[in-house]
């Protein structure tokens, strides 16, 4: 069962794991008097979200300008109840420590970045979170923290609460890629987050989409109201927990995406499990480099226009559901040739299966340019001229259900194999022929594949 969280009149997450019905408070603090310079008396904490502490009595962070040098961040411990950040800070050596219970409000499009030899260490509990807030309770009123190509031991967000971030992007090339409430880039940035909540960010409220390179993990945490909730690179996914909650946001997916390269390369062998929300596939996914990608059953993916997945180098993929939980690949928009489809070639291994799987909407786009027989849901093809068995494709499909495709449902090229089907594949709605295969004089519907396995000479008809 995933987490569920009650109105929030006084923000209570309630938090199911294993066995146990745990009740937590997300987010604190209520400061009394104070002059501003953070000497006042704290009274009990409360949540954050039930009651923000009065600004006028936090310790305003001190930034003598805006170069580097001038921004750096101070603080190696962060302990007092409440501060005030007024534009942007960086942290470029050793870790900076914020104590349970601390509050850090961020003016208009502050924020942190986290480089070099830079780390935070945010550790929260269950009654004194620590809290990420905007001056104004607003989306995207300040920019967030950016942890960028930092060689420094990992980052901690444990018991946090993170809102009203993503005002801007962190470079003036405004990619997108930089632009959410936390952002990671660069080769062996590292964060982990749990029991955490987010809400109210701009864009994603966590990004990494570089190559896979980010190393992201996220556990126990809830993402409510925001545009997107985690937009992250395919190497990426197998460290985002099924515990984690993405329920009430612009978008209630788990969004896949590049870091503008035209593909998410996969080339770690790993499994996708079924979860509460879809798989949002933004650009096509490249599965390569001996890489085996499996997929669990009950899992749904949903592919941007011009979008899908190619399995070649080797690479291998299973998806393998079952009657009462099918996987389900389709467009965003129910329209036929939304997607390209899925693609395999070059990969012979065993592990291609295909079965108790649904694929609608593909066929939109042609594999290889100028051949509409690289054009359908499924395709196995080769972009090479002359026949080499280390080129050819073998995939084994069944109990599948291939509808509304712009194209082909399934297309074959010579040489290349589809096992497995005989009778228990269901087209509807396709545009040209259900089979286009080259091996045989197969008609619309019906029929066997040829079975002879890959080979430079035609198994015939």
């Amino acid at each position: 069962m995933k987490n569920e969280m009650m109105s929030w009149n006084c923000r209570v997450a309630v938090i199911l794991s294993g066995a146990f019905l745990a009740f937590a408070t997300i987010g604190c603090v209520e400061i009394e008097g104070g002059n501003g310079d953070g000497d006042g008396e704290t009274s009990e904490r409360v949540s954050c979200l039930e009651q923000r502490p009065d600004p006028a009595s936090c310790t305003v962070v001190p930034r003598s300008g805006s170069l580097t040098s001038e921004r750096k961040l101070e603080y190696s411990v962060m302990d007092e109840p409440c501060y005030i950040l007024e534009g942007l800070f960086d942290v470029t050596e050793g870790q900076t420590t914020i104590e349970p219970g601390t509050v850090l409000y961020f003016g208009e499009n502050a924020g942190i970045r986290l480089h070099s030899q830079g780390s935070i260490s945010a550790v929260g509990t269950e009654d004194e979170p620590v809290c990420f807030l905007g001056l104004e309770e607003e989306r995207g009123h300040w920019r967030g923290l950016r942890l960028l190509e930092s060689s420094a031991p990992g980052s901690v967000l444990d018991h946090v609460v993170l809102q009203n971030a993503g005002s801007e992007t962190w470079t003036t090339r405004r990619q997108p890629r930089n632009h959410g409430g936390i952002v990671l880039t660069g080769e062996d940035t590292s964060l982990t987050v749990s029991n955490s909540y987010f809400s109210q960010n701009m864009r994603a409220a966590i990004i990494a989409t570089d190559s896979g390179e980010s190393n992201l993990v996220v556990n126990s945490s809830t993402f409510e109201d925001n545009e997107i909730a985690l937009k992250v690179h395919a190497e990426d996914v197998r460290n985002i927990g099924t515990d984690v909650v993405i329920e009430g946001n612009d978008l209630d997916a788990l969004v896949i995406n590049s870091a503008g390269t035209g593909s998410n390369y996969l080339t770690i062998s790993t499994s996708w499990p079924a979860r509460d929300v879809p798989y949002r596939v933004m650009e096509f996914m490249s599965v390569t480099g001996g890489a085996h990608f499996q997929v669990e059953p009950g899992a749904h993916f949903l592919f941007e226009e011009d979008s899908g997945i190619r399995v070649s180098g080797g690479a291998a993929m299973t998806a393998e559901g079952t009657s009462e939980a099918p996987i389900v690949f389709e467009g965003t928009e129910a329209v036929a040739g939304h997607w390209r489809g899925l693609y395999f070639t070059a990969t012979q291994s065993p592990d291609n299966k295909l079965s108790h799987i649904e694929v609608h909407h593909g066929g939109g786009h042609q594999w290889h340019h100028g051949r509409e027989t690289s054009q359908g849901n499924i395709v196995l093809s080769s972009n090479s001229t002359t026949c080499s068995v280390e080129n050819l494709a073998r995939v084994d499909i069944s109990n599948a259900l291939i509808t509304h495709s712009a194209q082909f449902g399934i297309t074959v090229r010579s040489q290349h194999e589809v096992t497995g089907g005989c009778g228990s594949i269901t087209f509807e709605n396709i545009a040209n022929k259900d089979v286009h295969d080259e091996n045989t004089d197969r008609s619309e519907g019906g029929g066997c594949f040829c079975s002879s396995g890959p080979s430079c000479d035609n198994c015939g008809g």
